[in-house]
């Protein structure tokens, strides 16, 4: 719930904060009585039933039957958030494309598709593949002019597997850059505010919903390359999008294999899935597979990379101390023989007093998580009552 910590906010404002928190509290529990809006927001029977009246008249709350009776009281009035026209859109991108999915406002999936990036316009240098802008963004406009023919959007979120700096976005995962010019022409042509952030940091915010009581993590998304969400307090630490999460890009050995970002070493050149298949020599799969048969190649070849795996979680601590490793991504179809082999390693490398402390585990939602989070952050954060009132 979002907390009154400012002493001079207006009385406004502080209303527009406690409709966010109904909303809120109706959101996560499905339906709710005024009784538990009262409890919840700590205020006398008026103020909190006119809240709710206000929410009622706006179009945001609706009647649905009456609740259970607890005690010996009568049954309420159950309320929930009502259905509407208004919609997010969330984008996941992809090695060939984007993963569209379109949430209601009550985060219910109305939709989810494919979007195939042209690459026929492309220019390929040095391994990395250079995309103009506007053949970036094409899909998603497209796909949003059909959406708005049924639904009115609130915003558009791109969880984006890397980083924006320079005029650049750049994914080393995907090994492409594109002109940062793409999020101006979304919104100009989208006619829509956007709002970019990394794809671990949004993996990360998914998983605190799974870890209420943990405000303090790091998320490790070991895929075709490796970043990093980081949960400080309950937020996405940093701005999200820059370099607060690239622990792909520390070194582990500065004499080591060069990496696209220019140096050496870096640990997603030896633990993503691409390092992993290459010192194989065989499929991901086949390495699972081998690996869970026990096979001693493969379970060698596993147990040096939870080493340099672990040399990097040791060297990220350094930087930002925390006792809990969520790790996602198809590193997890390694099952938890590679976790137990990774947690052991936790204990042989860097400063005792700070590693003995670690735990590891894998992530609770690691299919599409990165929509969740962004949608969730989005809602706690950003939307305001004002943006979905009728």
């Amino acid at each position: 719930m979002l907390k009154l910590e400012n002493e001079k906010l207006t009385q406004q404002r502080i209303k527009a904060i406690h409709l966010k928190q109904i909303y809120l509290l109706a959101l996560k529990k499905g339906t709710i009585s005024r009784q538990q809006v009262r409890q919840a927001l700590r205020l006398s029977p008026p103020s909190s039933s006119a809240l709710v009246d206000e929410l009622l008249e706006r179009g945001v709350l609706a009647e649905n039957g009456l609740s259970e009776a607890s005690g010996r009281g009568r049954p309420s009035i159950a309320l929930q958030i009502r259905s509407s026209h208004f919609v997010i859109p969330v984008i996941s991108l992809t090695a060939d494309g984007f993963d569209a999915f379109l949430f209601d406002v009550r985060t219910n999936l109305l939709e989810q598709t494919h979007l195939f990036l042209d690459f026929s316009q492309s220019v390929h240098s040095d391994g990395v593949t250079r995309l103009p802008p506007e053949v970036f963004s094409a899909p998603l406009l497209q796909w949003l002019d059909a959406v708005k023919r049924r639904w009115t959007p609130l915003i558009l979120l791109l969880s984006l597997s890397g980083s924006i700096a320079d005029g650049y976005f750049s994914s080393s995962a995907f090994q492409f850059y594109v002109p940062d010019r793409f999020v101006s022409i979304l919104e100009k042509e989208g006619r829509l505010p956007v709002l970019v952030g990394n794809t671990a940091s949004y993996f990360a915010y998914g998983e605190k919903q799974y870890h209420p009581d943990d405000p303090d993590f790091i998320y490790l998304f070991i895929d075709d390359g490796v970043g990093a969400g980081i949960l400080h307090n309950g937020l996405i630490f940093g701005d999200g999008l820059m370099w607060a999460g690239e622990i792909g890009h520390i070194s582990i050995d500065c004499q080591g294999r060069p990496c696209i970002c220019g140096g050496r070493g870096c640990l997603e050149q030896y633990v993503s899935i691409p390092a992993i298949v290459r010192d194989a020599g065989m499929s991901f799969s086949q390495v699972c597979d081998s690996f869970q048969a026990g096979e001693e190649k493969a379970v060698a070849l596993i147990t040096e990379k939870a080493v340099q795996l672990a040399v990097g979680i040791n060297n990220a601590l350094t930087m930002h101390p925390t006792e809990h490793i969520i790790i996602g991504g198809k590193i997890t179809d390694l099952g938890d023989s590679f976790l137990s082999i990774l947690a052991q390693q936790i204990r042989t490398v860097g400063m005792r007093r700070r590693m003995d402390h670690v735990s590891v585990e894998f992530a609770a939602n690691n299919h599409h998580g990165d929509v969740f989070g962004a949608l969730w952050n989005y809602i706690e954060h950003t939307l305001e009552i004002d943006d979905i009132t009728e």
